[in-house]
């Protein structure tokens, strides 16, 4: 089954998703585009914000995720396997992630794995990656990429940070 969905001036606030996705998990064949919306305060494993995985496209327009939280990798958006993520006149701003069953952490804004994520006249603002466990490792405080496409264009990363007892890189972004 393909699934699309489209949501417009849609506002999701203080959400906690268990696993993936505190706001939105969208974890499978399906495609849900978010016009002039808002996904404030949620909460996850990983996907604070949003979670896109398994071929998922998730389609942000004149939106923002702001002040989520993710408990290994993005705290903004996770994207993973074969998922695509577009941002588009968009402001992923204040999200962070702070590990709690694992030392490391990854994307404090957004976290790719496998995936494609593209930004156009986009921000990643004051995000972080903030881990204290002995030798931790902390990395892209704004983007993380890994086996994955990122696209950032006419868009800014900025005040983002990437903090570690032990192993830090990519305070704005990361690509391994």
């Amino acid at each position: 089954y393909v699934f699309f969905c489209g949501l417009i001036n849609a506002f999701f606030l203080v959400s906690q998703g268990e696993l993936a996705g505190g706001g939105v998990p969208a974890l499978g064949d399906c495609s849900v585009a978010f016009l002039g919306s808002n996904i404030i305060s949620c909460s996850a494993h990983s996907g604070g914000g949003a979670h896109a995985a398994n071929g998922a496209v998730l389609t942000f327009t004149n939106s923002s995720i702001s002040f989520c939280e993710a408990h290994q990798s993005g705290g903004g958006v996770c994207a993973e396997s074969g998922a695509h993520v577009r941002m588009e006149a968009s402001v992923v701003i204040g999200c962070r992630t702070i590990p709690i069953f694992t030392a490391d952490g990854y994307g404090g804004g957004v976290f790719a794995n496998g995936s494609d994520i593209s930004f156009l006249d986009s921000a990643v603002v004051g995000c972080i990656v903030n881990c204290t466990a002995y030798d931790a490792i902390a990395l892209g405080g704004g983007v993380f990429g890994e086996e994955s496409s990122i696209s950032i264009t006419r868009s800014t990363v900025t005040h983002c940070a990437a903090n570690a007892a032990d192993d830090v890189a990519g305070g704005g972004v990361y690509g391994g």
